[in-house]
């Protein structure tokens, strides 16, 4: 998938960066990347069972906590 994106990226001349990071909390690692100057988080995840729509806590705590753009893909 990551190539995929980075090639859409290069077809309509927009820098795409991807970045892995261990020992690390996802949302504590996905916030900490976001303030290096970049204008929008694109998150992929998965609806969880209830009678509300939650994505998670990681999806959660970056929607709270983001100050840029959010875009969350769920397949």
């Amino acid at each position: 998938m990551l190539k995929d994106i980075g090639a859409l990226g290069e077809r309509f001349d927009v820098n795409v960066r991807s970045t892995t990071r261990v020992n690390m909390a996802p949302d504590e690692a996905i916030l900490r990347e976001s303030k290096r100057g970049y204008d929008l988080i694109v998150l992929g995840v998965s609806r969880r069972p209830g009678d509300t729509l939650f994505f998670g806590n990681t999806a959660a705590a970056v929607l709270d906590r983001s100050e840029t753009s959010n875009l969350f893909v769920a397949s």
